[in-house]
């Protein structure tokens, strides 16, 4: 998802102008709600003049009369619920009660299964080192970034990425604890340490990657899903505080859609590891809500972009005519730019692209889904374990960037060409990152069938649930 954001110093209340990836924010949250609109990383990202894979969390403000709306009194804490800040007068209606009810729930429950199964090692635990196994690793890694340097350009172009996108997180994980914040209610701290936790599992697994050429352990793995899941869920009571346009509100929903997803994908990852339970293939189905939810919560964007004309063309009372007043109403304030058609475009056709990716996963299982990956592009099938995550580190570095910027903490300038560098064009790097390391691979593998393997459609984990459902 992408961040575009409009401050001016001159205006009593200076909204911010949000499109599906873009959001306008008048105060911001202290870290990211995790990434939104979506990476085809089966990632995320926020850009303020680009689009990208994964979408981030927007934020809202009170107003100042001379100052960025950032800069009023206590707004950097009214999204966390402080004594400075109460909920807005005329909250909106829920959009549909239900269906947010099973997004909140469906999201606690995906959170506390990461969670216990963390806890009891499924798959294994993570060995604890020693300090001088520590001290080890540290200079194994500083070797590494010299002796496991990938040949030719994509070599290049991966160190100038990652350097970009390391240096940004750890300035984050620095603003979060050091600039000043009056919250300290649990739910601020959970927003907090949670994000601060995601950027740093997300570190690891890039030391390992980029100076070892290994991947994380199954811990990591759990941890890393919890935490982002844990921080995208921890915005939702703040929403009362929210005094934004409905457009930057169902941004919000966007980018949490974008954020459960991508841990979904996760789970589809490490599916094929030898040592995966049997049951993960199941583990992912659940997360269908949510790649669904975020095709229509993308194409809300884009419909509402359609000219006036349609409206007269479609009559009324019609499916079609409802649908189109229906998504005006749930993005209204919606403008008609360059920078919004691009991000609303691109964000529905990564829901797209996403959805495919669990349809074929869906029907292939994890073997067949895999398998021209793991025969013919080594690195793409060992990359695969950390790209959700770096997809979302990604679309969360920036939104938090972002929210940095509208407090005046960083110049904008700085942050726009931050967003565009990293939210627009880094999460296709992390998508194509096997292309970086050797540029022979496929493209997108999973797409490309063997024709010399023999595919098993349904896929052998149906059959099999099938099979005993009958033998009852």
């Amino acid at each position: 998802m992408n961040v575009k954001v409009n401050c001016s110093a001159s205006s009593s209340q200076q909204p911010a102008t949000t499109s599906g990836t873009e959001t306008d924010m008048e105060e911001s949250t202290e870290t990211t709600a995790a990434t939104a609109t979506a990476t085809t990383t089966t990632t995320d990202t926020p850009p303020a003049k680009s689009s990208s894979d994964a979408d981030s969390a927007p934020s809202s403000s009170s107003a100042s009369s001379s100052k960025c709306p950032m800069d009023a009194p206590g707004t950097a804490e009214v999204l966390l619920g402080t004594d400075n800040a109460s909920p807005t007068s005329n909250p909106p209606p829920a959009r549909e009660p239900l269906v947010d009810t099973i997004n909140q729930t469906g999201g606690r429950a995906a959170l506390t299964f990461f969670a216990v199964a963390g806890a009891l090692g499924v798959g294994g635990y993570a060995t604890v080192s020693s300090s001088e196994q520590a001290s080890s690793f540290v200079s194994r890694v500083a070797d590494g970034l010299v002796t496991n340097h990938a040949p030719g350009f994509g070599g290049f172009l991966e160190d100038a990425y990652l350097t970009l996108l390391v240096t940004s997180t750890l300035y984050s994980l620095w603003a979060m604890f050091a600039l000043p914040r009056k919250d300290n209610t649990l739910l601020g701290w959970v927003h907090v340490l949670s994000g601060a936790g995601a950027f740093a599992t997300s570190l690891w697994a890039l030391a390992l990657e980029r100076g070892l050429r290994e991947s994380p352990d199954w811990t990591w793995m759990w941890l890393s899903a919890a935490l982002y899941t844990a921080n995208a869920l921890s915005w939702f009571p703040l929403l009362k505080y929210y005094r934004g346009s409905e457009e930057t509100r169902n941004a919000f929903f966007l980018s949490y859609s974008f954020v459960v997803s991508f841990q979904g994908i996760q789970l589809i990852a490490w599916s094929a590891q030898p040592d995966a339970p049997s049951w993960m293939f199941w583990a992912v189905m659940p997360f269908w809500f949510w790649s669904i939810r975020k095709i229509a919560e993308s194409a809300d964007f884009v419909v509402a972009l359609l000219p006036k004309s349609v409206d007269a063309a479609l009559g009324e009372g019609n499916f079609a005519a409802v649908a189109l007043a229906d998504a005006r109403a749930r993005v209204k304030g919606i403008k008609f730019d360059t920078p919004t058609v691009t991000y609303a475009s691109l964000n529905l056709a990564a829901a797209i692209f996403d959805n495919a990716y669990m349809a074929l996963y869906t029907a292939l299982g994890p073997a067949g889904f895999w398998h021209t990956s793991q025969m013919f592009n080594d690195d793409d099938f060992h990359l695969r374990l950390i790209k959700p995550a770096i997809g979302s580190l990604t679309v969360s570095v920036l939104t938090f960037l972002t929210t940095l910027a509208v407090r005046k903490r960083i110049p904008f300038k700085v942050a726009v060409w931050l967003n565009v560098a990293l939210a627009s064009v880094g999460p296709w790097i992390v998508l194509l990152w096997h292309k970086l390391l050797d540029f022979d691979e496929m493209w997108f593998p999973q797409f490309v069938f063997d024709a010399d393997y023999a595919y098993t459609i349904p896929a052998p984990e149906i059959q099999g649930a099938f099979a005993a459902l009958v033998a009852r």
